[in-house]
């Protein structure tokens, strides 16, 4: 049987024992003391051998395997793998579309991970059945799966294609699916979550600004139409409603934008979409209306184009999803984290 003569709890009195025993065996298959294909010692014998309990020996070895360095078949010896497979976790990262904020966090998550790991990249252009069949593809393969959820829908139609969704969601292990985003379309499956909560968001962000928000004498909220009462503008369009009602501030809520659509001036305009940004900021140039000093506007997540124009934003760390996604595949963590959201103020307002 293997004994590892450098595994000693003393020398780590600041690490847990599982996290000990992990990088002792890493180490020794690394520095070739334990052998391509050499068996393991049972959990049992392992437990007996270094006087330590059995759960910290099987979620070391857990650890172990997730990580591809043993693998064993049921019923017989945990093995060392081979040495390609070693370290490398396969990484599924599921996506609606490929805009600006996914990428984001997606370049975060790979680089923090390491480029060394197998992470591809799907996209399911917001179809339900796009999506089924992204997860009947891989179901046989062992990945972890990072999914932003996020529908075409109009209404809440498609309930059979979310039924088969969660079907197959609930044949991967819990740890090995995160939501990236609000899970509300499978939210009975107690699946891992870094979500953000909208309706919160731009509550609470204007509720702190209110000093300079209530000098508006009407706030507008430029934003998508829609249906489906799970998507991230119907949460805006709540958190914004309630807000103004809370604060007995006048508002109104515009779904489309025309040419001939008048800027006024002491309104605040809050834009979502970057295409509609793009509209409202040339009706300001055309009507001669000064940004921040006439009339406000906020818009949503930053970027360098923004900055230069000296826009405001509701700002989502969305780099910091990847890099918190990435540390819970790691560490073997579980959580359920709130992204945070803050108003970065410039000359716009």
């Amino acid at each position: 049987m293997i004994y590892l003569e450098d595994l000693n709890f003393r020398n780590h009195p600041n690490k847990l024992k599982y996290q000990v025993i992990v990088e002792s065996i890493i180490s020794n298959i690394e520095n070739g003391t334990i052998k391509n294909l050499e068996v393991l010692p049972s959990i049992n014998e392992f437990s007996k051998t270094y006087s330590i309990s059995r759960d910290t020996v099987e979620k070391a070895y857990k650890i172990l395997k997730r990580r591809n360095f043993i693998a064993s078949r049921r019923g017989k010896n945990t093995f060392v793998t081979s040495k390609e497979n070693q370290g490398i976790f396969k990484i599924l990262f599921i996506v609606s579309e490929l805009n600006s904020y996914n990428l984001k966090t997606f370049n975060a998550f790979v680089d923090r991970i390491g480029r060394d790991h197998q992470v591809k990249l799907e996209i399911y252009n917001g179809e339900e059945e796009k999506l089924l069949n992204i997860l009947i593809k891989y179901q046989f393969k062992d990945f972890y799966y990072l999914l932003i959820p996020d529908f075409n829908r109009k209404n809440t139609e498609n309930q059979f294609l979310l039924k088969e969704i969660q079907k197959n969601l609930n044949k991967i292990p819990r740890k090995k699916i995160i939501f990236l985003e609000n899970n509300d379309y499978f939210g009975n499956g107690n699946f891992q979550q870094i979500y953000q909560d909208f309706e919160k968001d731009i509550y609470e962000v204007l509720q702190n600004e209110f000093k300079v928000i209530s000098k508006y004498s009407k706030l507008i909220l430029q934003i998508p139409k829609t249906f489906d009462t799970h998507s991230r503008y119907f949460k805006i369009q709540n958190g914004f409603k309630r807000f103004c009602n809370d604060f007995s501030l006048d508002f109104e809520i515009k779904y489309s934008i025309s040419d001939k659509q008048k800027i006024e001036e002491d309104n605040l305009y809050i834009v979502v979409e970057d295409d509609d940004l793009v509209k409202i900021i040339d009706l300001f140039y055309s009507k001669n209306v000064e940004m921040g000093t006439d009339a406000g506007l906020i818009s949503y997540n930053d970027s360098s184009l923004k900055r230069l124009l000296g826009i405001s934003v509701f700002s989502m760390d969305l780099e910091q999803i990847g890099l918190l996604a990435s540390d819970m595949i790691k560490n073997d963590k579980t959580l359920m984290l709130r992204n945070s959201c803050k108003l970065i103020s410039r000359k716009s307002l």
